[in-house]
C-alpha cells in the first residue's frame, strides 16, 4: 500500500493515492484479518498516511521536468517523504522494538524508488499477462523471471542495509517520553518553516533529556536490595541491584529464543542500567549459561564468578569459552578459592559465598557443585542455590545448618524432586520460595511432592510458570514482592506487601 501511494503522489496524483491506499489498507484487513493486529501492518499504515498526506510541492515525475533540475527535486522529493514515513512510524518502532535504524532513511531514498518505479509495474503486468492466456506464454515467464531477480535484490540490498545499521541502542521510552516523541513527531510533519521544526526539535530534545535524568536516578535503588527473578523459560536467571547502585546477575537461563537477547537485556534497556557489576555462573549447564554471552558482547561486565569445573573437566566447552571470553574482555574472574571465606560488602548488604567451599568437589557433578550464595541486609536473607540436590544440601547441613536460614529461598533445581529434601526445607524455614522453570517443562519441574514440602512448612510458593518474572525489594524490615504473571500459588504470610491487584489473585488462588 506504501509503495503504491508513494507511486501516485509522484505521478501527482494525491487525491487517487489517498483512496487508493485507504482501500489498499482496508482490502487486507478484509482478506488477512488477523494481519490488522500485527506490527508491519500498523507501520505500514502509518508510513502510507504520512506519505499521502504530505505536500511534496510539484510531483517529481510530472510533465515539463527535465534535466538535471528534475533529477534534483525528485531526489529531494523522495527523501521529504522517507523523512515524513519515518517520522510517522518513529513512535510505533521505538515502542515495539526499543530502536530505530539509523539507516532507515538513506535506504529508503535508494530503495523505495525501485519497488515503486520498477517492481510494482512490473509485478501487476506480471499479474494481467496471467489472465490473457497461453498465447503470451513467452512474455509471462520474462516478467515473471525478471519480478523474482528484482525481489531479490530488493531484499539484499534490504539485509545490506539492515546489517550497517543495527539501530539505536536506546531504552524503551517510558509512556511519558512517548507522548513527547510522539507529539514532536506531529508537530514536525505539521511544520512547514525549519526556524519551526528547530524549535520543536530542540524542545523535544531538552524535554526527553529532563524525564530520562529523572527515570535513571529512580531505576538505581540505593537505599535497598531488589532481586528480579526473571521468566526465563526452563533455566535460572536473577537480577540483584544491591544498596550502593551496584549489580549483580546470577545465571542467564538458556535455551531458543537467546534469553539473553530476549529477556535480560531489554529489562535492563527499560532499567536504565549499562553494566554488570558482578556476574554469577552457578554452574556450567545450558540452561544457566545461556544467555551470557549476549550479555558480555553487549555490555561492560565487572567480574564473573565462576565454579571453575568447567575449565578444568572441559575446557573446550561453552561455559569454559564464556570464561576464556570473560579475561580477554579484562573482566576479573573469580573462583571459589577467592571467594569462600571472605564475603563481599556492596554498601550496607553482604555477599556470602556458602558452596561450593574452599573449591568445586571433583566427585560431585555439575549440579552438586553449583554455588550456593547467601544475600545479607540488615535483619533480612536471601539464598541462591543453583541446582544443588540432596548430598549439596546434606553438606551444607552438616557444615553450619544455622547459616542456611533465610527469608526468600530460590528453590534448587528448579523444584526436582532430587533437591528440596525436608531438613533443608525446614533448616532454611524461607518465608517465601520461588521455583524458576518452563511452563510444562518435560522434566515435571516443579514436582507435586517438593510443592507439598514446602506447604507443609507454610512456606508460599512462586513458580514462574505462573508468577512470571517475581520481584522482592526490602529495606532491611519490610518485604515487598510483585509478581508480572496470573498468581501466586499461596497466599502470602503475615508481614508480606504486595500490591493490591496481586493481592487479590493471591486471595482468588489461595491453596492452588
Amino acid at each position: 500500500a506504501a509503495a503504491i501511494a508513494w507511486l501516485l503522489v509522484a505521478a501527482g496524483r494525491r487525491p487517487r493515492a489517498i483512496a487508493v491506499a485507504s482501500g489498499a489498507a482496508v482490502a487486507l484487513s478484509l482478506v488477512n484479518p488477523e494481519h490488522a493486529h500485527t506490527p508491519s501492518f500498523l507501520l505500514s499504515v502509518l508510513a502510507t498516511a504520512a506519505i499521502v498526506t504530505g505536500s511534496i510541492g510539484d510531483a517529481p515525475f510530472a510533465a515539463g521536468r527535465e534535466g538535471a533540475g528534475a533529477t534534483g527535486r525528485a531526489l529531494r522529493a523522495v527523501a521529504r517523504q522517507s523523512a515524513r514515513a519515518a517520522l510517522a512510524t518513529l513512535p510505533v518502532t521505538l515502542w515495539l522494538f526499543g530502536g530505530y535504524p539509523l539507516l532507515g532513511v538513506v535506504a529508503n531514498v535508494v530503495l523505495v524508488p525501485i519497488g515503486t518505479v520498477a517492481l510494482v509495474p512490473l509485478a501487476f503486468l506480471h499479474t494481467l499477462l496471467a489472465s490473457l492466456g497461453p498465447s503470451l506464454a513467452d512474455l509471462y515467464g520474462v516478467t515473471g523471471l525478471a519480478v523474482t531477480h528484482l525481489s531479490a535484490a530488493f531484499v539484499l540490498a534490504s539485509d545490506t542495509f539492515s546489517s550497517l545499521s543495527p539501530g539505536w541502542a536506546i531504552p524503551p521510552p517510558t509512556t511519558g517520553q512517548g507522548l513527547v516523541v510522539t507529539a514532536a513527531c506531529f508537530a514536525l510533519l505539521g511544520a512547514r518553516r525549519t526556524r519551526t521544526r528547530a524549535a520543536v526539535a530542540l524542545a523535544a530534545i531538552l524535554t526527553l533529556g529532563a524525564l530520562e535524568l529523572r527515570l535513571r536516578q529512580a531505576e538505581a535503588p540505593r537505599d535497598g536490595v531488589r532481586v528480579t527473578f526473571l521468566d526465563v523459560g526452563q533455566g535460572d536467571a536473577a537480577l540483584v541491584d544491591l544498596p550502593d547502585g551496584q549489580l549483580m546477575l546470577i545465571d542467564a537461563g538458556g535455551g531458543l529464543p537467546d534469553p539473553g537477547a530476549r529477556v535480560i537485556l531489554p529489562l535492563l534497556r527499560a532499567r536504565r542500567r549499562d553494566r554488570i557489576d558482578v556476574a554469577v555462573l552457578s554452574h556450567p549447564h545450558p540452561d544457566h549459561y545461556g544467555g551470557m554471552a549476549a550479555v558480555f558482547a553487549t555490555m561492560p561486565v565487572g567480574e564473573l564468578w565462576d565454579t571453575r569445573q568447567a575449565s578444568v573437566e572441559t575446557p573446550g566447552s561453552p561455559p569454559a569459552a564464556l570464561v576464556q571470553l570473560a579475561r580477554l574482555q579484562g573482566v576479573r574472574v573469580r573462583f571459589p578459592d577467592s571467594l569462600c571465606g571472605h564475603p563481599r560488602r556492596f554498601g550496607g548488604a553482604t555477599v556470602r559465598v556458602m558452596w561450593p567451599c574452599p573449591h568445586f568437589d571433583a566427585g560431585y557433578g555439575p549440579n552438586d557443585n553449583s554455588f550456593v550464595l547467601r544475600i545479607d541486609y540488615e535483619g533480612r536473607r536471601i539464598l541462591f542455590t543453583g541446582d544443588i540436590e540432596a548430598h549439596a544440601e546434606a553438606s551444607l547441613l552438616a557444615r553450619d545448618a544455622g547459616a542456611l536460614r533465610a527469608d526468600v529461598l530460590k528453590v534448587p533445581h528448579h523444584g526436582s524432586r532430587t533437591s528440596s529434601t525436608e531438613p533443608f526445607v525446614r533448616a532454611v524455614a524461607p518465608r517465601l520460595a520461588v521455583v524458576s522453570c518452563g511452563a510444562h517443562n518435560r522434566y515435571g519441574h516443579p514436582h507435586a511432592e517438593v510443592l507439598e514440602r514446602y506447604r507443609a512448612q507454610g512456606v508460599p510458593v512462586l513458580t514462574t510458570p505462573r508468577a512470571g518474572g517475581v520481584v522482592v525489594r526490602t529495606d532491611g524490615h519490610a518485604l515487598l514482592v510483585e509478581a508480572t504473571g496470573r498468581a501466586m500459588d499461596t497466599p502470602l504470610p503475615e508481614g508480606w506487601q504486595a500490591p493490591a491487584a496481586l493481592a487479590r489473585l493471591t486471595a482468588s488462588s489461595a491453596g492452588g
